[in-house]
């Protein structure tokens, strides 16, 4: 007789079907928000008025793009944009992988209103510590 098969843990259970993004959308969003990135409150305003899952394949490419100087548009996305793009800002920030990212992940960490939100960003720290960045 088979084994009974155990339901899978809440973090493990397959997600609602994530929305497919156009490649040339999330580039010319991405465009947007490097330019307004001297204007934070601007750019965040573009991002918020973006479909989440725009945003958040925005936020991969502006990432990729700009660098380090994508930093406080990350961290200020991981507060305050919808959860999609506030998780894919938090991915972003890890990715970075230097110490001032490091360190407004930490500050996330203890700050972000959501328990799951804080994991994530503990989690983006585990991982950044495994791969020897300072924090």
């Amino acid at each position: 007789m088979p084994k009974p098969r155990r339901p899978l843990p809440s973090h493990k259970r397959a997600l609602a079907p994530v929305a497919t993004v156009e490649a040339g959308e999330a580039a010319a969003l991405a465009a947007r928000l490097r330019e307004q990135l001297g204007e934070p409150d601007a750019a965040l305003a573009t991002l918020k008025s973006a479909p989440p899952a725009l945003g958040a394949a925005a936020l991969e490419q502006l990432r990729r793009e700009a660098g380090a100087a994508a930093r406080e548009m990350l961290y200020r996305a991981a507060i305050e944009a919808p959860p999609p793009a506030a998780e894919a800002a938090l991915a972003e920030l890890a990715a970075l992988a230097d110490p001032d990212a490091a360190a407004l992940l930490a500050d996330l960490a203890e700050h972000l209103p959501g328990k799951e939100q804080r994991k994530a960003a503990r989690r983006a720290l585990f991982h950044l510590r495994s791969r020897g960045v300072p924090i």
